[in-house]
């Protein structure tokens, strides 16, 4: 065994025995990664973006700026990463745009993997063009389990208009994410113009199912 495996293995023992530090990752454009935490922790960002803030990471003879950040890409990656076990990132314009054009850029995330506690399941329910607010205690926040916009049964908000009940906007769960993961509080509205209509003529609703760490 050289010396930089047992460097490495050395560093791999600490994140095994201290799953909680902070930890930093470096995703260059076009490539992707997995961020994965031990069974039993979930993600938790301290700090995510897509662009570039120094010459250092990810070097390249394109860089025409240091202080070019997509302004979407920390809602974006928490929506895919937060709260979950293992999520996979793409550092690609075409999913967080070009903030830089020429640039050679590069995703920059910092996080810890938190313990998952998944008692105390709450879940919110909000009717077509309602809107509402979910909290948690003084001293907890949200960790979003499950959520859609749409309608999965007949029940839930009924109405007269209702012709399906395997509706779900693609996207929603990404964007309630994004919207509520690890705040204190979040305002919702369920609405076409916030999640698209994916079933053309029947009342839908925001479901969330979360709890309160």
């Amino acid at each position: 065994m050289t010396l930089i495996d047992r460097f490495c293995s050395f560093l791999l023992c600490i994140a095994l025995l201290n799953p909680v530090s902070a930890r930093y990752l470096s995703i260059c454009e076009g490539g992707r990664t997995t961020v994965t935490c031990l069974p039993g922790y979930v993600i938790d960002i301290r700090e995510a973006f897509y662009g570039r803030d120094n010459q250092h990471t990810c070097p390249s003879g394109t860089i025409h700026t240091t202080t070019c950040r997509a302004s979407t890409s920390e809602t974006l990656i928490r929506g895919k990463c937060q709260g979950r076990n293992s999520c996979s990132l793409l550092a690609s314009n075409s999913v967080f745009g070009d903030s830089c054009r020429g640039t050679f850029k590069y995703i920059y995330l910092e996080y810890q993997c938190k313990e998952n506690v998944n008692s105390g399941v709450r879940t919110a329910t909000i009717c077509e063009n309602s809107q509402s607010t979910i909290s948690c205690e003084q001293g907890s926040t949200i960790n979003v389990l499950d959520s859609f916009y749409g309608r999965i049964d007949r029940t839930t908000c009924p109405s007269g208009n209702t012709y399906t009940t395997s509706c779900k906007a693609v996207h929603s769960p990404i964007y309630i994410r994004g919207l509520c993961q690890s705040r204190k509080t979040c305002t919702i509205r369920a609405t076409n113009s916030v999640f698209g209509d994916p079933c053309y003529g029947t009342y839908k609703y925001v479901q969330i199912k979360y709890v309160c760490n």
